[in-house]
């Protein structure tokens, strides 16, 4: 358990790491998020790949006796270990429902009364869609507008939108697969969800054993550990695959959109 929590932090690290880093173009900011959260899903899947063969050892399925090499342990140890992780577990998961900004909402970089002509624009969305047709600007707002317009090379170099207030920076966008640029955000922490619920999963496994050894400790907890371990790494692997599977659909977007914006920067012959 204390391994897999490691793990688990170092997970969170990268994750918060990449989406903190506002100071880097869309494209660039992209590229992180769908670093750090494969390396996030290849530590999910390593690790619930050696804990299943741990527990199919434990269990006795691969021709060691179930016990064998168990050692003596203190069933209030581990409830302690085991009460500890489910804690900060359902913090986490608090704190994911409280902060996370779903589909619609952007942090506030300018005032309320900004006109929406000159409101900034998701940086990824623009990356991927466009300006959409909603912000193009008022017919007698063309001037001032045309004062701020970015060229079409520095806009796609800095990923910026197509109208931007100077000195202003981006608003960013989270969540929803309504944004085009939500996606990115969303598998970053989604792969970090996912290391909070396979680790909440092993600590309540861990409870349930510290249980059957206070309450029975003559049966051990070798076998008993081996088949709860089997049994939530099952239910891990699916989400492990889901997660994988939406990283893929990701980087295929990330593809694509990365091909268009060099099509349109390459000069007319």
């Amino acid at each position: 358990d204390c391994g897999s929590m490691a793990v688990d932090a170092l997970s969170y690290v990268g994750n918060l790491v990449a989406e903190c880093r506002t100071d880097l173009d869309a494209s660039s900011r992209a590229l992180l998020e769908l670093s750090m959260s494969a390396a996030s899903l290849l530590l999910l899947a390593a690790f619930t790949g050696y804990f299943m063969v741990e527990g199919a050892k434990n269990a006795g399925l691969l021709g060691q006796a179930p016990g064998e090499d168990e050692e003596e342990v203190d069933a209030f140890i581990v409830l302690g270990f085991a009460a500890l992780g489910i804690v900060f577990d359902v913090l986490s998961l608090i704190a994911y429902q409280l902060w996370h900004l779903g589909p619609g909402k952007t942090t506030e970089l300018l005032p309320s009364d900004t006109p929406t002509s000159l409101q900034p624009l998701d940086a990824r969305a623009v990356y991927h869609e466009g300006p959409p047709a909603a912000l193009t600007p008022e017919p007698d707002a063309a001037p001032a507008a045309a004062a701020r317009r970015v060229p079409p090379e520095d806009a796609d170099r800095r990923g910026d939108a197509t109208l931007l207030p100077p000195n202003e920076p981006l608003a960013c966008s989270r969540g929803g697969s309504g944004s085009g640029g939500g996606g990115r955000s969303s598998i970053n922490m989604l792969s970090a969800l996912l290391h909070v619920l396979s680790d909440l999963a092993r600590s309540t496994t861990t409870l349930v054993e510290g249980v059957f050894l206070l309450l029975r400790p003559e049966l051990g907890g070798a076998m008993i550990d081996g088949w709860s371990a089997l049994a939530v790494c099952a239910l891990i692997s699916f989400g492990v695959l889901t997660g994988i599977g939406k990283w893929l659909h990701e980087l295929c977007r990330y593809l694509e959109a990365h091909k268009h914006a060099r099509s349109l920067t390459m000069p007319l012959v």
